[in-house]
Protein backbone atom coordinates (compact mmCIF):
# COMPACT_ATOMS: atom_id res chain seq x y z
CA UNK A 1 0.00 0.00 0.00
CA UNK A 2 1.17 3.82 -1.08
CA UNK A 3 2.09 5.62 1.91
CA UNK A 4 -0.11 8.27 0.73
CA UNK A 5 -2.93 5.91 0.94
CA UNK A 6 -1.90 4.90 4.77
CA UNK A 7 -1.99 8.73 5.36
CA UNK A 8 -5.17 8.36 3.95
CA UNK A 9 -6.83 5.44 6.25
CA UNK A 10 -5.22 6.61 9.15
CA UNK A 11 -6.81 10.43 8.69
CA UNK A 12 -10.13 8.61 7.98
CA UNK A 13 -10.32 5.99 10.47
CA UNK A 14 -8.15 8.48 13.20
CA UNK A 15 -5.73 6.13 13.81
CA UNK A 16 -2.44 7.37 15.28
CA UNK A 17 1.26 6.52 13.86
CA UNK A 18 3.39 4.82 15.96
CA UNK A 19 6.98 6.24 16.39
CA UNK A 20 9.97 3.93 16.53
CA UNK A 21 10.45 5.04 20.18
CA UNK A 22 6.88 3.86 21.26
CA UNK A 23 6.78 1.53 24.66
CA UNK A 24 4.11 -0.61 25.98
CA UNK A 25 4.56 -1.76 29.57
CA UNK A 26 7.72 0.15 29.58
CA UNK A 27 9.17 -1.99 27.14
CA UNK A 28 10.25 -0.91 23.31
CA UNK A 29 8.11 -2.17 20.56
CA UNK A 30 9.66 -1.72 18.14
CA UNK A 31 13.80 -2.53 18.15
CA UNK A 32 16.04 -0.82 15.48
CA UNK A 33 18.87 -1.88 14.18
CA UNK A 34 21.04 -0.04 16.00
CA UNK A 35 20.38 -1.73 19.47
CA UNK A 36 21.97 0.92 21.74
CA UNK A 37 20.27 3.75 20.55
CA UNK A 38 16.96 1.75 21.34
CA UNK A 39 18.01 0.52 24.53
CA UNK A 40 19.53 3.98 25.70
CA UNK A 41 16.73 5.20 27.99
CA UNK A 42 17.95 1.87 30.45
CA UNK A 43 21.28 3.39 30.77
CA UNK A 44 19.42 6.91 31.73
CA UNK A 45 17.09 5.39 34.21
CA UNK A 46 20.18 4.09 36.04
CA UNK A 47 21.88 7.56 36.42
CA UNK A 48 18.16 9.15 37.43
CA UNK A 49 17.92 6.53 39.94
CA UNK A 50 21.69 7.13 41.56
CA UNK A 51 20.78 10.72 41.26
CA UNK A 52 19.70 10.45 44.43
CA UNK A 53 21.76 7.92 46.19
CA UNK A 54 24.74 9.81 45.52
CA UNK A 55 23.69 13.04 47.70
CA UNK A 56 23.90 10.21 50.89
CA UNK A 57 26.85 9.07 52.52
CA UNK A 58 26.86 5.46 52.25
CA UNK A 59 28.99 2.99 53.27
CA UNK A 60 30.23 -0.63 51.46
CA UNK A 61 27.23 -2.27 53.19
CA UNK A 62 24.54 0.65 51.77
CA UNK A 63 26.06 0.72 48.23
CA UNK A 64 26.31 -3.21 47.89
CA UNK A 65 22.48 -3.36 48.72
CA UNK A 66 21.91 -0.54 46.59
CA UNK A 67 23.52 -2.29 43.35
CA UNK A 68 22.31 -5.91 44.36
CA UNK A 69 19.12 -5.19 44.39
CA UNK A 70 18.02 -1.85 43.01
CA UNK A 71 20.53 -1.22 40.10
CA UNK A 72 20.32 -4.53 38.83
CA UNK A 73 16.43 -4.81 38.86
CA UNK A 74 15.89 -2.12 36.76
CA UNK A 75 17.22 -4.06 33.80
CA UNK A 76 16.06 -7.60 34.92
CA UNK A 77 12.31 -7.49 33.45
CA UNK A 78 13.81 -5.95 29.86
CA UNK A 79 16.87 -8.65 30.11
CA UNK A 80 14.53 -11.97 30.01
CA UNK A 81 13.19 -10.48 26.42
CA UNK A 82 15.79 -9.08 24.44
CA UNK A 83 19.06 -9.53 24.01
CA UNK A 84 21.01 -6.28 24.65
CA UNK A 85 24.04 -5.19 22.78
CA UNK A 86 27.71 -5.81 24.67
CA UNK A 87 28.21 -2.44 24.93
CA UNK A 88 24.93 -1.62 26.82
CA UNK A 89 25.62 -4.59 29.10
CA UNK A 90 29.44 -2.96 29.66
CA UNK A 91 27.70 0.59 30.65
CA UNK A 92 25.30 -1.01 32.81
CA UNK A 93 28.20 -2.94 34.54
CA UNK A 94 30.23 0.51 34.62
CA UNK A 95 27.83 2.33 36.34
CA UNK A 96 27.59 0.05 38.83
CA UNK A 97 30.93 -0.49 39.18
CA UNK A 98 31.50 3.15 39.42
CA UNK A 99 28.86 3.86 42.19
CA UNK A 100 29.95 0.77 44.24
CA UNK A 101 33.33 2.19 44.71
CA UNK A 102 31.91 5.67 44.96
CA UNK A 103 35.68 7.25 44.36
CA UNK A 104 36.06 10.51 44.25
CA UNK A 105 38.55 10.76 41.37
CA UNK A 106 38.13 7.04 39.40
CA UNK A 107 41.29 7.40 37.26
CA UNK A 108 43.86 8.17 39.94
CA UNK A 109 42.29 5.93 42.73
CA UNK A 110 43.39 2.22 43.97
CA UNK A 111 41.51 -0.86 43.57
CA UNK A 112 43.08 -3.60 45.25
CA UNK A 113 40.45 -6.09 44.23
CA UNK A 114 39.09 -6.50 40.28
CA UNK A 115 35.44 -6.02 39.50
CA UNK A 116 34.99 -9.84 38.04
CA UNK A 117 36.12 -11.11 42.21
CA UNK A 118 33.74 -8.84 44.11
CA UNK A 119 30.80 -9.94 41.52
CA UNK A 120 31.50 -13.71 42.44
CA UNK A 121 29.64 -15.26 44.92
CA UNK A 122 29.25 -14.93 48.81
CA UNK A 123 30.55 -18.23 49.10
CA UNK A 124 33.90 -17.90 46.68
CA UNK A 125 34.83 -14.61 48.28
CA UNK A 126 32.82 -11.66 46.33
CA UNK A 127 29.72 -10.25 47.30
CA UNK A 128 27.47 -11.85 44.73
CA UNK A 129 27.03 -9.08 42.26
CA UNK A 130 25.92 -10.20 38.73
CA UNK A 131 27.67 -9.37 35.64
CA UNK A 132 25.00 -7.85 33.20
CA UNK A 133 26.47 -9.57 29.97
CA UNK A 134 25.79 -12.89 31.86
CA UNK A 135 22.88 -12.50 33.33
CA UNK A 136 20.98 -11.13 29.66
CA UNK A 137 22.40 -14.32 27.95
CA UNK A 138 20.61 -16.65 31.38
CA UNK A 139 17.36 -15.38 30.84
CA UNK A 140 17.54 -15.80 27.23
CA UNK A 141 18.40 -19.58 28.00
CA UNK A 142 15.27 -19.79 30.32
CA UNK A 143 13.27 -19.29 27.19
CA UNK A 144 15.13 -21.90 25.21
CA UNK A 145 14.66 -24.18 27.73
CA UNK A 146 11.73 -23.59 27.64
CA UNK A 147 10.68 -23.81 24.09
CA UNK A 148 12.85 -26.43 23.79
CA UNK A 149 11.28 -28.49 26.47
CA UNK A 150 8.10 -28.15 25.21
CA UNK A 151 8.94 -28.94 21.83
CA UNK A 152 7.56 -32.75 20.85
CA UNK A 153 9.14 -33.05 17.55
CA UNK A 154 12.88 -32.34 17.61
CA UNK A 155 14.98 -34.67 15.68
CA UNK A 156 17.94 -35.62 17.89
CA UNK A 157 21.68 -35.92 16.88
CA UNK A 158 22.46 -38.71 19.25
CA UNK A 159 23.51 -41.22 16.65
CA UNK A 160 26.33 -38.28 15.43
CA UNK A 161 27.85 -38.30 19.43
CA UNK A 162 31.24 -38.49 19.36
CA UNK A 163 31.30 -40.49 22.81
CA UNK A 164 29.79 -43.08 20.58
CA UNK A 165 32.12 -44.22 17.49
CA UNK A 166 31.30 -47.33 16.68
CA UNK A 167 28.00 -46.60 15.13
CA UNK A 168 26.78 -50.12 14.06
CA UNK A 169 25.88 -50.83 17.58
CA UNK A 170 23.40 -47.69 17.42
CA UNK A 171 21.13 -49.96 14.73
CA UNK A 172 18.12 -50.91 16.70
CA UNK A 173 15.93 -51.23 14.26
CA UNK A 174 17.05 -51.04 10.44
CA UNK A 175 13.13 -51.33 9.50
CA UNK A 176 12.69 -47.91 11.50
CA UNK A 177 13.21 -44.66 9.42
CA UNK A 178 15.72 -42.98 12.07
CA UNK A 179 14.66 -39.51 9.88
CA UNK A 180 11.11 -39.67 11.47
CA UNK A 181 11.69 -40.38 15.01
CA UNK A 182 10.59 -38.05 17.35
CA UNK A 183 12.94 -37.48 20.28
CA UNK A 184 10.67 -39.24 22.68
CA UNK A 185 10.76 -42.38 20.45
CA UNK A 186 14.56 -42.28 20.30
CA UNK A 187 14.82 -42.15 23.58
CA UNK A 188 12.45 -45.28 23.88
CA UNK A 189 14.29 -47.28 21.23
CA UNK A 190 17.78 -46.34 23.02
CA UNK A 191 16.00 -47.83 26.78
CA UNK A 192 14.78 -50.89 24.14
CA UNK A 193 18.73 -51.05 22.98
CA UNK A 194 20.10 -51.73 26.37
CA UNK A 195 18.16 -53.41 27.73
CA UNK A 196 18.67 -56.40 24.74
CA UNK A 197 22.21 -55.41 25.25
CA UNK A 198 21.98 -56.31 29.06
CA UNK A 199 20.87 -59.45 28.38
CA UNK A 200 23.45 -60.75 26.16
CA UNK A 201 26.46 -60.30 28.33
CA UNK A 202 29.25 -62.02 26.04
CA UNK A 203 28.30 -59.66 23.46
CA UNK A 204 29.27 -56.68 26.08
CA UNK A 205 32.13 -58.60 27.57
CA UNK A 206 33.67 -58.72 23.52
CA UNK A 207 32.88 -55.09 22.70
CA UNK A 208 33.63 -53.19 26.40
CA UNK A 209 36.32 -53.41 28.98
CA UNK A 210 35.49 -55.02 32.57
CA UNK A 211 35.26 -51.48 34.17
CA UNK A 212 32.86 -50.55 31.43
CA UNK A 213 30.90 -53.53 31.20
CA UNK A 214 30.39 -53.18 35.15
CA UNK A 215 28.63 -49.67 34.97
CA UNK A 216 26.98 -51.56 32.27
CA UNK A 217 24.89 -53.88 33.74
CA UNK A 218 25.00 -51.81 37.16
CA UNK A 219 22.83 -49.61 35.26
CA UNK A 220 18.67 -49.95 36.74
CA UNK A 221 16.29 -48.57 33.86
CA UNK A 222 12.72 -47.90 35.24
CA UNK A 223 10.61 -48.48 31.91
CA UNK A 224 7.44 -47.85 33.87
CA UNK A 225 7.91 -44.11 33.71
CA UNK A 226 7.54 -41.79 31.39
CA UNK A 227 10.94 -39.78 29.59
CA UNK A 228 11.40 -36.22 29.86
CA UNK A 229 14.29 -33.90 29.59
CA UNK A 230 16.27 -32.90 32.86
CA UNK A 231 18.67 -29.90 33.00
CA UNK A 232 21.94 -31.45 34.15
CA UNK A 233 23.08 -28.95 36.89
CA UNK A 234 20.18 -28.90 39.26
CA UNK A 235 19.37 -31.79 41.96
CA UNK A 236 15.33 -31.90 40.55
CA UNK A 237 16.24 -31.61 36.86
CA UNK A 238 14.67 -28.90 36.87
CA UNK A 239 15.84 -25.28 35.03
CA UNK A 240 16.36 -22.54 37.03
CA UNK A 241 18.31 -19.02 36.41
CA UNK A 242 21.14 -19.46 39.53
CA UNK A 243 22.46 -23.04 37.87
CA UNK A 244 22.28 -21.22 34.40
CA UNK A 245 24.09 -18.68 36.14
CA UNK A 246 26.72 -20.66 38.09
CA UNK A 247 27.02 -23.09 34.36
CA UNK A 248 27.96 -19.43 32.83
CA UNK A 249 29.95 -18.36 34.69
CA UNK A 250 32.06 -21.04 35.74
CA UNK A 251 33.07 -20.33 39.19
CA UNK A 252 35.17 -23.31 40.69
CA UNK A 253 34.46 -22.97 45.09
CA UNK A 254 36.49 -25.56 47.08
CA UNK A 255 34.84 -26.71 50.09
CA UNK A 256 37.31 -25.25 52.42
CA UNK A 257 36.74 -21.66 50.84
CA UNK A 258 32.99 -21.93 50.56
CA UNK A 259 32.47 -23.18 54.46
CA UNK A 260 34.98 -20.32 55.60
CA UNK A 261 32.86 -17.79 54.48
CA UNK A 262 29.83 -19.33 54.95
CA UNK A 263 30.71 -18.58 58.96
CA UNK A 264 31.60 -14.87 57.87
CA UNK A 265 28.21 -14.42 56.23
CA UNK A 266 26.44 -15.88 59.37
CA UNK A 267 27.84 -14.06 61.90
CA UNK A 268 25.06 -12.78 64.41
CA UNK A 269 26.27 -9.03 64.16
CA UNK A 270 25.53 -5.71 62.43
CA UNK A 271 25.67 -6.00 58.59
CA UNK A 272 28.34 -3.31 58.79
CA UNK A 273 30.60 -5.81 60.77
CA UNK A 274 29.79 -8.21 58.35
CA UNK A 275 31.18 -6.21 55.90
CA UNK A 276 34.42 -5.00 57.68
CA UNK A 277 34.83 -8.24 58.47
CA UNK A 278 35.05 -9.13 54.17
CA UNK A 279 37.09 -6.45 53.79
CA UNK A 280 39.72 -7.88 56.13
CA UNK A 281 39.86 -11.42 54.83
CA UNK A 282 39.80 -10.42 51.30
CA UNK A 283 42.06 -7.98 51.39
CA UNK A 284 40.66 -4.87 50.94
CA UNK A 285 41.80 -2.50 53.85
CA UNK A 286 43.95 0.42 53.09
CA UNK A 287 47.29 -0.50 54.51
CA UNK A 288 50.88 1.08 54.02
CA UNK A 289 51.58 -2.48 52.32
CA UNK A 290 49.37 -2.76 50.06
CA UNK A 291 49.41 0.81 49.35
CA UNK A 292 52.81 1.07 48.57
CA UNK A 293 51.68 -1.61 45.12
CA UNK A 294 50.29 1.47 43.50
CA UNK A 295 52.28 4.35 45.20
CA UNK A 296 56.60 2.87 45.71
CA UNK A 297 56.35 6.39 47.59
CA UNK A 298 54.51 5.16 50.52
CA UNK A 299 56.35 4.06 53.12
CA UNK A 300 55.08 0.57 54.56
CA UNK A 301 56.17 0.56 58.22
CA UNK A 302 53.86 0.27 60.89
CA UNK A 303 52.78 3.95 62.19
CA UNK A 304 52.29 2.13 65.44
CA UNK A 305 55.39 0.72 66.57
CA UNK A 306 57.61 1.49 63.32
CA UNK A 307 59.21 -1.50 63.51
CA UNK A 308 57.31 -4.15 61.00
CA UNK A 309 55.54 -3.72 57.80
CA UNK A 310 52.13 -2.97 58.16
CA UNK A 311 50.55 -6.05 56.96
CA UNK A 312 46.25 -6.59 58.07
CA UNK A 313 47.76 -9.00 60.39
CA UNK A 314 50.46 -7.15 61.82
CA UNK A 315 47.82 -4.51 62.44
CA UNK A 316 45.52 -6.20 63.73
CA UNK A 317 47.00 -8.90 65.86
CA UNK A 318 50.91 -8.73 65.91
CA UNK A 319 51.30 -5.15 66.62
CA UNK A 320 52.93 -4.80 70.11
CA UNK A 321 50.49 -1.53 70.52
CA UNK A 322 47.88 -3.59 69.51
CA UNK A 323 48.81 -6.79 71.77
CA UNK A 324 48.51 -4.64 74.54
CA UNK A 325 44.97 -2.61 73.65
CA UNK A 326 43.94 -6.66 73.36
CA UNK A 327 45.03 -7.35 76.70
CA UNK A 328 43.56 -4.61 77.88
CA UNK A 329 40.39 -5.37 76.57
CA UNK A 330 40.20 -9.02 77.91
CA UNK A 331 40.82 -7.38 81.56
CA UNK A 332 37.92 -5.51 81.13
CA UNK A 333 35.80 -8.09 80.50
CA UNK A 334 37.22 -10.21 83.03
CA UNK A 335 36.06 -7.49 85.81
CA UNK A 336 32.92 -6.60 84.02
CA UNK A 337 32.04 -10.33 84.20
CA UNK A 338 33.41 -10.28 87.89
Amino acid sequence: MHHKHVKLLARTLGIKFLSTSEKYLGTPLFVNRDKTKTFQFLIDKFYSRLSNCKKTNLNVAGRTVVTKHVLSSLAVYHMSSFLFPKNITSKIDSIQRTFWWSKKDPRRAAYYRSWGDIGKSKLNGGLGIKNSFATNRVFIAKIGWRLYKNTDHLVSKFFKDKYYPNQNLLEIDKAVNSASWTWKGIVKGLIIFFIKLMMNISLITSLFSQDVVNKILALRINTSKHDTVMWAHTRNGIFTIKSAYKVYMNESITPEDASFWKKVWSLDCLPKIKFFMWNFFAYMLSVNSLLMLYNPAVDDSCPLCKNESETVMHLFFKCPMVVHIWFALSLQHLVVGI
